[in-house]
């Protein structure tokens, strides 16, 4: 497992030292530091046995491992989506808050309670 960890670090040290124009060797190095991590995963997992999502996951019946830089991007669409919906939400309420009020004061004065005489 050490031998894995100090490839891994090798490799991904390399990788951030290289220059940008040197792309093949970027390119190698970022390989090299993948399979090195994952090699090092491995291993973790066996000395240490699965985490409590591989756990979960292999109890469904998942085979799927998620990606944590998807997993990230994807939740970060999600902020992203919910944030304009709630500006848009409050730039209607803006917009229409002319005939919004009637109905929140007949709402509000009636108690909810139907409003029946």
């Amino acid at each position: 497992m050490e031998d894995s960890r100090e490839a891994y670090l090798y490799w991904d040290h390399r990788r951030a030292e290289l220059p940008i124009r040197k792309r093949a060797e970027r390119k190698e190095a970022e390989h090299m530091a993948a399979q090195w991590k994952e090699r090092l995963q491995a291993a973790e997992r066996e000395r240490h046995g699965p985490g409590p999502v591989e756990q979960l996951l292999d109890i469904l019946g998942v085979r799927w491992r998620p990606d944590p830089r998807r997993v990230i991007a994807g939740l970060s669409l999600v902020a992203v989506i919910l944030v304009v919906v709630v500006l848009a939400l409050i730039a209607a309420i803006i917009v229409f808050w002319p005939e919004l009020q009637p109905v929140i004061r007949t709402l509000l004065n009636n108690g909810g309670d139907g409003g029946g005489g």
